[in-house]
């Protein structure tokens, strides 16, 4: 069974039952039994609604503190999420999805996540390479320079035809 650590120290366990498929579906509009439709990608690419998800997985496992009152019990399971958590939950959703299935199609599953995984990390391994030359860095630090820029020029346009305006340009830091 896939699971991984909170910062409180407990283990949680992800195990994809039906009933559990159907609450992600009703509550966060995931449907993991739907592997076409890609729900990994949609949950990497929010990770509010990933949270939201584990919470639905562990939501059982999980002990909120009474004297928190100020806090639902999913924003305290939030907070004892470890900062690797996109890293570490994804691999242990996936694992618990891929277990959700049965063993043929489980095990084919198993074997296009392995190869999805590998060229994963090639391309980020190419993208580190990339960005690690001197060119790369010099295209980010004018992207960069040329978008504070344009901030700081919007900013003073509307502050010439607004002069009620009193607040500062957001500062871009580097």
């Amino acid at each position: 069974m896939s699971s991984f650590h909170g910062l409180d120290g407990n283990e949680y366990k992800l195990r994809l039952t039906v009933p559990l498929l159907r609450r992600i579906k009703r509550h966060a509009g995931v449907d993991l039994g739907k592997l076409e439709t890609d729900p990994l990608n949609k949950l990497a690419n929010d990770p509010e609604l990933f949270v939201d998800c584990l919470w639905l997985f562990c939501e059982s496992q999980f002990q909120p503190d009474a004297n928190a009152r100020d806090k639902r019990p999913d924003e305290q399971f939030a907070e004892i999420l470890p900062d690797n958590i996109l890293d570490v939950g994804s691999t242990a959703l996936l694992d618990a999805i891929i277990d959700f299935f049965p063993a043929g199609k489980r095990c084919a599953l198993r074997s296009l996540a392995e190869t999805l995984e590998k060229k994963r990390n090639l391309a980020t391994e190419k993208l580190m390479e990339r960005l690690q030359t001197e060119e790369i860095d010099d295209k980010v630090v004018d992207a960069a320079v040329n978008a504070g820029l344009e901030h700081l020029t919007n900013y003073l346009n509307q502050a010439a035809t607004n002069t009620s305006n009193t607040e500062p340009p957001i500062s871009v830091s580097y």
